[in-house]
Protein backbone atom coordinates (compact mmCIF):
# COMPACT_ATOMS: atom_id res chain seq x y z
CA UNK A 1 0.00 0.00 0.00
CA UNK A 2 1.50 3.26 -1.14
CA UNK A 3 1.17 6.45 0.86
CA UNK A 4 0.94 9.55 -1.20
CA UNK A 5 3.24 12.28 -0.03
CA UNK A 6 2.72 15.87 -0.89
CA UNK A 7 5.19 18.73 -0.50
CA UNK A 8 3.70 21.95 0.60
CA UNK A 9 4.56 24.69 -1.90
CA UNK A 10 6.94 27.35 -0.67
CA UNK A 11 5.04 30.49 0.07
CA UNK A 12 6.23 33.73 -1.56
CA UNK A 13 6.78 35.31 1.86
CA UNK A 14 9.06 32.50 3.03
CA UNK A 15 10.99 32.59 -0.25
CA UNK A 16 11.41 36.35 0.05
CA UNK A 17 12.70 36.02 3.62
CA UNK A 18 15.22 33.38 2.55
CA UNK A 19 16.35 35.58 -0.32
CA UNK A 20 16.82 38.58 1.95
CA UNK A 21 18.75 36.45 4.46
CA UNK A 22 21.04 35.14 1.75
CA UNK A 23 21.68 38.64 0.42
CA UNK A 24 22.39 39.96 3.92
CA UNK A 25 24.75 37.06 4.66
CA UNK A 26 26.65 37.59 1.41
CA UNK A 27 26.93 41.31 2.11
CA UNK A 28 28.21 40.80 5.66
CA UNK A 29 30.69 38.18 4.47
CA UNK A 30 31.92 40.57 1.78
CA UNK A 31 32.34 43.42 4.29
CA UNK A 32 34.20 41.12 6.69
CA UNK A 33 36.61 40.07 3.95
CA UNK A 34 37.04 43.71 2.96
CA UNK A 35 37.88 44.70 6.54
CA UNK A 36 40.39 41.85 6.84
CA UNK A 37 41.98 42.93 3.57
CA UNK A 38 42.18 46.54 4.78
CA UNK A 39 43.75 45.42 8.07
CA UNK A 40 46.41 43.49 6.18
CA UNK A 41 47.24 46.49 3.99
CA UNK A 42 47.49 48.86 6.96
CA UNK A 43 49.44 46.36 9.08
CA UNK A 44 52.07 45.82 6.38
CA UNK A 45 52.32 49.53 5.65
CA UNK A 46 52.68 50.31 9.37
CA UNK A 47 55.53 47.80 9.65
CA UNK A 48 57.33 49.45 6.76
CA UNK A 49 56.65 52.86 8.29
CA UNK A 50 58.12 51.91 11.68
CA UNK A 51 61.20 50.41 10.03
CA UNK A 52 61.75 53.61 8.07
CA UNK A 53 61.40 55.72 11.25
CA UNK A 54 64.01 53.63 13.05
CA UNK A 55 66.41 54.25 10.19
CA UNK A 56 65.99 58.01 10.70
CA UNK A 57 66.64 58.08 14.47
CA UNK A 58 70.44 58.39 14.39
CA UNK A 59 70.50 61.28 11.92
CA UNK A 60 67.68 63.01 13.81
CA UNK A 61 69.50 62.75 17.14
CA UNK A 62 72.78 63.96 15.63
CA UNK A 63 71.04 66.93 14.06
CA UNK A 64 69.02 68.15 17.05
CA UNK A 65 70.47 66.59 20.25
CA UNK A 66 74.18 66.99 19.70
CA UNK A 67 75.96 69.88 21.39
CA UNK A 68 75.47 72.20 18.42
CA UNK A 69 71.89 71.06 17.91
CA UNK A 70 71.03 71.64 21.55
CA UNK A 71 72.45 75.16 21.34
CA UNK A 72 70.26 75.88 18.33
CA UNK A 73 67.21 74.58 20.19
CA UNK A 74 67.87 76.77 23.21
CA UNK A 75 68.60 79.79 21.06
CA UNK A 76 65.21 79.43 19.34
CA UNK A 77 63.24 78.78 22.52
CA UNK A 78 64.84 81.04 25.14
CA UNK A 79 62.54 83.73 26.49
CA UNK A 80 59.48 83.15 28.64
CA UNK A 81 60.75 79.64 29.34
CA UNK A 82 63.04 81.26 31.92
CA UNK A 83 59.88 81.84 33.97
CA UNK A 84 57.84 78.81 32.85
CA UNK A 85 60.43 76.23 33.91
CA UNK A 86 60.67 77.39 37.58
CA UNK A 87 56.88 77.69 37.72
CA UNK A 88 56.50 74.12 36.47
CA UNK A 89 58.93 72.95 39.13
CA UNK A 90 56.81 74.59 41.82
CA UNK A 91 53.65 73.03 40.35
CA UNK A 92 55.20 69.57 40.04
CA UNK A 93 53.62 68.18 43.28
CA UNK A 94 50.15 69.28 42.19
CA UNK A 95 50.71 67.85 38.70
CA UNK A 96 51.82 64.54 40.19
CA UNK A 97 48.79 64.45 42.50
CA UNK A 98 46.39 65.00 39.61
CA UNK A 99 48.13 62.29 37.62
CA UNK A 100 47.67 59.85 40.48
CA UNK A 101 44.00 60.83 40.83
CA UNK A 102 43.55 60.30 37.09
CA UNK A 103 44.99 56.80 37.34
CA UNK A 104 42.72 55.99 40.27
CA UNK A 105 39.67 57.34 38.42
CA UNK A 106 40.52 55.21 35.39
CA UNK A 107 40.93 52.11 37.56
CA UNK A 108 37.52 52.53 39.23
CA UNK A 109 35.78 53.10 35.89
CA UNK A 110 35.42 56.89 35.92
CA UNK A 111 36.68 57.36 32.37
CA UNK A 112 35.21 60.85 32.03
CA UNK A 113 36.85 62.11 35.20
CA UNK A 114 40.15 60.49 34.23
CA UNK A 115 40.07 62.16 30.83
CA UNK A 116 39.26 65.54 32.40
CA UNK A 117 42.13 65.21 34.87
CA UNK A 118 44.44 64.25 32.04
CA UNK A 119 43.51 67.38 30.07
CA UNK A 120 43.74 69.82 32.99
CA UNK A 121 47.22 69.75 34.42
CA UNK A 122 48.60 72.76 36.35
CA UNK A 123 51.65 73.23 34.15
CA UNK A 124 52.84 75.66 31.51
CA UNK A 125 53.85 74.38 28.10
CA UNK A 126 57.34 75.59 27.38
CA UNK A 127 58.64 76.71 24.02
CA UNK A 128 61.30 74.01 24.27
CA UNK A 129 58.70 71.27 24.70
CA UNK A 130 56.64 72.67 21.83
CA UNK A 131 59.68 72.86 19.54
CA UNK A 132 60.83 69.33 20.37
CA UNK A 133 57.31 68.02 19.80
CA UNK A 134 57.22 69.78 16.44
CA UNK A 135 60.58 68.36 15.37
CA UNK A 136 59.75 64.82 16.46
CA UNK A 137 56.35 64.84 14.75
CA UNK A 138 57.31 66.57 11.51
CA UNK A 139 60.91 65.41 10.94
CA UNK A 140 61.22 62.03 12.65
CA UNK A 141 57.68 60.68 12.39
CA UNK A 142 56.65 62.86 9.41
CA UNK A 143 53.05 63.08 10.56
CA UNK A 144 50.59 66.00 10.42
CA UNK A 145 51.05 68.57 13.17
CA UNK A 146 49.33 71.86 13.94
CA UNK A 147 50.78 74.47 16.28
CA UNK A 148 50.16 78.20 16.65
CA UNK A 149 51.31 80.01 13.49
CA UNK A 150 52.51 76.86 11.74
CA UNK A 151 51.20 73.57 10.38
CA UNK A 152 52.61 70.47 8.73
CA UNK A 153 50.39 68.38 6.45
CA UNK A 154 52.70 65.62 5.17
CA UNK A 155 51.75 62.12 6.31
CA UNK A 156 54.37 59.43 5.70
CA UNK A 157 52.20 56.66 7.14
CA UNK A 158 49.25 57.46 4.89
CA UNK A 159 51.55 57.75 1.88
CA UNK A 160 52.93 54.27 2.55
CA UNK A 161 49.41 52.88 2.85
CA UNK A 162 48.29 54.49 -0.40
CA UNK A 163 51.48 53.31 -2.14
CA UNK A 164 50.76 49.67 -1.34
CA UNK A 165 50.41 47.80 -4.66
CA UNK A 166 47.34 45.92 -3.46
CA UNK A 167 45.51 49.14 -2.67
CA UNK A 168 46.61 50.86 -5.86
CA UNK A 169 45.45 47.91 -7.94
CA UNK A 170 42.03 47.86 -6.30
CA UNK A 171 41.42 51.57 -6.40
CA UNK A 172 42.50 51.80 -10.04
CA UNK A 173 40.44 48.82 -11.18
CA UNK A 174 37.63 51.03 -12.48
CA UNK A 175 36.52 48.37 -14.93
CA UNK A 176 36.30 45.67 -12.27
CA UNK A 177 34.97 47.41 -9.17
CA UNK A 178 32.02 49.80 -9.20
CA UNK A 179 32.50 53.33 -7.94
CA UNK A 180 30.68 52.72 -4.65
CA UNK A 181 32.91 49.71 -3.90
CA UNK A 182 36.05 51.74 -4.54
CA UNK A 183 34.73 54.47 -2.24
CA UNK A 184 34.03 51.93 0.51
CA UNK A 185 37.54 50.53 0.19
CA UNK A 186 39.09 53.99 0.36
CA UNK A 187 36.95 54.90 3.38
CA UNK A 188 37.86 51.67 5.17
CA UNK A 189 41.58 52.18 4.53
CA UNK A 190 41.35 55.81 5.66
CA UNK A 191 39.69 54.75 8.92
CA UNK A 192 42.38 52.20 9.74
CA UNK A 193 45.08 54.69 8.74
CA UNK A 194 43.65 57.31 11.11
CA UNK A 195 43.55 54.88 14.03
CA UNK A 196 47.07 53.69 13.30
CA UNK A 197 48.29 57.28 13.09
CA UNK A 198 46.72 58.14 16.45
CA UNK A 199 48.44 55.18 18.09
CA UNK A 200 51.81 56.23 16.70
CA UNK A 201 51.76 59.96 17.23
CA UNK A 202 52.41 59.75 20.99
CA UNK A 203 55.35 61.98 21.98
CA UNK A 204 56.67 59.64 24.74
CA UNK A 205 57.34 56.88 22.22
CA UNK A 206 59.13 59.31 19.98
CA UNK A 207 61.19 60.57 22.93
CA UNK A 208 62.28 57.01 23.73
CA UNK A 209 63.30 56.44 20.12
CA UNK A 210 65.17 59.74 19.96
CA UNK A 211 67.17 59.10 23.13
CA UNK A 212 67.98 55.46 22.28
CA UNK A 213 71.59 56.18 21.16
CA UNK A 214 72.33 57.64 24.60
CA UNK A 215 71.79 54.29 26.31
CA UNK A 216 68.33 54.84 27.81
CA UNK A 217 65.95 51.92 27.97
CA UNK A 218 64.01 52.16 24.75
CA UNK A 219 61.09 50.17 23.49
CA UNK A 220 59.94 50.88 19.96
CA UNK A 221 56.24 51.58 19.41
CA UNK A 222 54.23 48.49 18.66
Amino acid sequence: MFRATTRSPTTPGRYARRTRSAVASDYLLHMHREREWARAVVRDAASRYLASRRDRVDAFVDRHFSFAGTLRLHRRTIGWDLLRVPANLLLAPATFGLAVLGRIAARVGLAGAAAWLGRHRPAFETEMAREVSWLVTTELLQLPCVQPCRAHADDALLEMILADPRLSARLNAAGVLPADARERIAATIAGYAERARRRRRSPPGAWRAAWAPYGSSTRHPE
